[in-house]
């Protein structure tokens, strides 16, 4: 179910659908240093600059605490016609009402 909401999030991201993109992220989601209206406001305009955005998702690890919250590490691979990055992405989601969502989300490049 976590690797599941993972390719979810992944699918909405390279779709550019702002919409799904967006809901995948938990009601108490709070991105650092900004507003969450801010921030995204900030995605929207990122998913609809490119012309094209893909997103891989390799060597996923999951890890559960309990029924509610799950932490999923991988290596991520963005490629846009104007940036290309990899790096390591760090996933801590909870569980609402049965639908896995984002509550915190950190990224390394190395």
């Amino acid at each position: 179910m976590i690797t599941a909401a993972v390719e979810q999030w992944r699918a909405a991201w390279s779709g550019k659908d702002a919409t799904a993109y967006l809901a995948m992220y938990a009601p108490d989601f709070k991105p650092a240093g900004m507003t969450r209206a801010r921030w995204e406001a900030q995605r929207r305009d990122r998913l609809a600059k490119p012309v094209f955005i893909f997103v891989r998702v390799a060597e996923p690890q999951v890890t559960l605490s309990g029924d509610s919250t799950a932490t999923a590490i991988f290596t991520q691979q963005y490629e846009s016609d104007t940036l290309k990055e990899s790096g390591r992405k760090t996933l801590v989601l909870g569980n609402y009402g049965g639908k896995w969502l984002i509550r915190e989300e950190t990224f390394k490049a190395p």
